[in-house]
């Protein structure tokens, strides 16, 4: 985990080559076995294709803003049909458990 004050974006790498990147987090919460992030501006998870070779064309990413109250997001998974409507303010911005 990475945290750069300067800039304020936190980076938080995991064992299969993920990378979740968070822009302008605040309100984190740490208990347990939980981890919270409440609002952040940007939220960006990058990802290899799980069960593919690691390799550029296989690297997919969710890519979820917040910009004057309003959420939306983007992703090159292409096979996942996501739901972004469900995105809400009132949800954690990361929710890890």
């Amino acid at each position: 985990m990475d945290y750069n004050i300067v800039t304020n974006i936190l980076e938080i790498r995991f064992s299969e080559q993920e990378t979740l990147t968070v822009i302008n987090p605040s309100d984190i919460e740490e208990y347990g076995n939980r981890f919270e992030i409440v609002q952040a501006d940007r939220v960006y998870w990058q990802w290899y294709y799980y069960g593919k070779i690691q390799e550029e064309e296989n690297l997919c990413y969710y890519d979820i803003a917040r910009n004057n109250g309003i959420i939306s997001g983007l992703t090159n998974a292409k096979w996942n049909n996501v739901n972004w409507s469900e995105l809400t303010s009132t949800r954690p911005a990361v929710l890890l458990t």
